[in-house]
């Protein structure tokens, strides 16, 4: 019988392994991360679109903007020519009912 060899490779396995492990989930957090700033700077450019803050803006989901309907809230609206803002418009000014305070109950 001849003695078994001492290879490299069998002996380097229970080393290799958790090391590798660790690469591939070191790995998997970096993939994480960079999704999740890939995630926070796309939202800041959606919040920057001015459909919503616009004199144009109908509010119905059918007709959202009647000037730029395919490109109403998308991102091609982040440079619309024809914004105008909202405030601009004038208010109209609802009458307030009067408050009179009436008798509870009234005896005639």
């Amino acid at each position: 019988m001849t003695p078994p060899s001492l290879s490299p490779i069998p002996n380097a396995i229970p080393l290799l392994c958790p090391i590798f492990l660790w690469v591939m989930f070191l790995c998997f957090i970096v993939a994480v991360l960079f999704a999740l700033d890939d995630g926070v700077k796309r939202l800041r450019r959606l919040h920057q679109i001015p459909c919503d803050r616009c004199l144009y803006n109908t509010g119905s989901p059918h007709l959202r903007c009647p000037v730029h309907p395919l490109s109403a809230f998308s991102e091609d609206a982040l440079c619309c020519r024809d914004f105008e803002p909202a405030s601009t418009r004038p208010q109209p000014q609802l009458a307030k009912p009067s408050r009179q305070k009436r008798p509870l109950l009234t005896l005639r």
